[in-house]
Formats: C-alpha cells, structure tokens, sequence
C-alpha cells in the first residue's frame, strides 16, 4: 500500500491507479490494469481478480501487514557490508539485525490463507526485528535494491532498539536509522534508538522515561534541509538538545560519514567533539 503525505490519504495499488488515472470505480482500474498488461505482454493474457474486502483502510479494525522471514548466515560480503559503515557482527547480532533468504509479505495475520506474495531476497538484504505488544515486526533492508530497498510492517509507534538500550546511562541520541543508530553506538558506545521516520513525533510518555534513565539525551538527525528542520521541531516538542552534523565530503547522515572518512579514530573524534566531551 501507499500513503500520500499531503494529502494523508492511503491506497492499496488498485485505487492509486484509480485515483493516477482519474477513473470512475474500482473495476475501471481493474480493467486498464489488465488491458495495459495484454497490451504489453501479448504472449500470455493476465487476469487480475482482486478481492474488493481486502482493501486496506486506515480506519480503526483494517487489516495489517506482516512480514515473516527464512534467514540466512552471515557470509563475508554481509560483515564487509557492515563494517564499511563500523558495524561489527556482535552488534548486529546483539541489535537482531537479521540476513536473509527469503522473506514473505501477508494481508493480516501470517497465515497461509493470509500470504500475499514470497521474495527471493537479494543478495545484501537483512530484518530488522523488533517487539511491540507481544507482536514481532520486521523491517526489510536490501540496500542495493532498486524497488524494494524498503518493507515494513514496523508501525509509527515502534522505536527501533528501544529495547536493546541500557537501562540508564549518561547519554542517549536519536538517530534518523538503524544503521545511524548502529554506527554511533558500536564506535563511541553510545546507545541510540530511532523511530521511523524524522518527521514522526516522539511519544512525550517515551521521553520522559528517557529522561529519568540519561543524564543527557541528544536529537541527532540528518544534516539536510529536512533533517535539520525535523531536529528543530523535535527539540522544541520533548525540550530535547539537537545535534547537527558537519558538513563533510557531503555526508548527510552518521553513517555514510564514516564511511566517506574511512579512518575510525577520524571519525570517533569529529562525532565526540559535538557532545564536547572526552
């Protein structure tokens, strides 16, 4: 499915088709869909059957994607992957970051009846696992992937390695990422968490939990345009501090920075210096 943020609408692909193309009804699209696939495809014609009560909807009691996973082990181009970034296999591991073989996409609960489609994961792809009200959730990382870079069934209220932080300390950051989260605390042990997106709003219950757990927490976003912006509005809600990052090789985010710098001591001292500690 889809959502549009400007207009904070959501659409399974048959009714984005419907509203792209500016269509009457539901089987209008079902009908272009499969003229258009005839059309291009001559050898074979396709039928699309599509079941109108399995549309998603936002309103409360819709049905809710799920993902399950067949993993794989670590290979050597996996920990390659990963270390580019400073990431050692122990923090993956220890973060439930996941490598894959295949990984399955279900309408609802993961059941037979329920599976949508299965993808032949590629060869860089990995879960991130999280727990939410007793439910697994994964996210799907393939990051040279040119259409499915992304899969989620992770929600807005989930915050990745939320449950994998100390349970006090002196500081804390929020990242953009998981691999920003990864990368921060695997090579200055700092522990940091992320939600979902930098536009999210942090839960106030969240943050004040936080706050009696760290001495000191830090918003810690991309440098763009957005990310400096989304700091800011951040800041302001939770009363937070942020954190920008220099300008460096172009770098945007706390990940790439290392790898663009590719000197670990570099890298360790140009991030402590933006939290003027030691």
């Amino acid at each position: 499915f889809l959502k549009d943020f400007s207009t904070n609408k959501t659409y399974r692909v048959i009714n984005f088709i419907q509203n792209l193309l500016n269509l009457n009804t539901y089987q209008d699209a079902v009908n272009r869909i499969n003229e258009d696939l005839y059309n291009n495809f001559t050898e074979v014609q396709y039928n699309l059957h599509i079941n109108k009560n399995n549309i998603y909807s936002s309103k409360k009691g819709s049905s809710r994607y799920s993902i399950r996973i067949t993993k794989r082990q670590w290979l050597e181009h996996d920990i390659d992957y990963w270390n580019s970034y400073g990431v050692n296999l122990d923090m993956l591991k220890y973060c439930n970051v996941i490598p894959l073989e295949y990984y399955y996409l279900y309408d609802g609960e993961p059941t037979q009846q329920n599976l949508l489609y299965t993808f032949k994961a590629n060869k860089w792809a990995y879960a991130y696992r999280e727990v939410l009200e007793n439910r697994i959730m994964y996210k799907i990382y393939q990051p040279y992937s040119q259409k499915y870079k992304w899969t989620s069934s992770f929600n807005s209220n989930v915050i990745s390695l939320i449950n994998k932080i100390p349970k006090q300390g002196d500081i804390l950051c929020i990242c953009s990422s998981v691999k920003d989260s990864l990368c921060l605390w695997c090579n200055l042990n700092i522990p940091a968490i992320c939600p979902q997106g930098e536009g999210y709003a942090l839960p106030q219950e969240l943050i004040s939990n936080l706050k009696e757990r760290y001495k000191q927490i830090y918003i810690f976003y991309d440098n763009d345009k957005a990310g400096i912006e989304d700091a800011e509005k951040a800041s302001q809600q939770t009363g937070l501090p942020y954190i920008v990052l220099p300008e460096i090789n172009h770098c945007k985010d706390i990940s790439d920075l290392y790898k663009s710098l590719n000197n670990k001591t570099e890298f360790i001292n140009t991030i402590r210096k933006l939290f003027n500690h030691d």
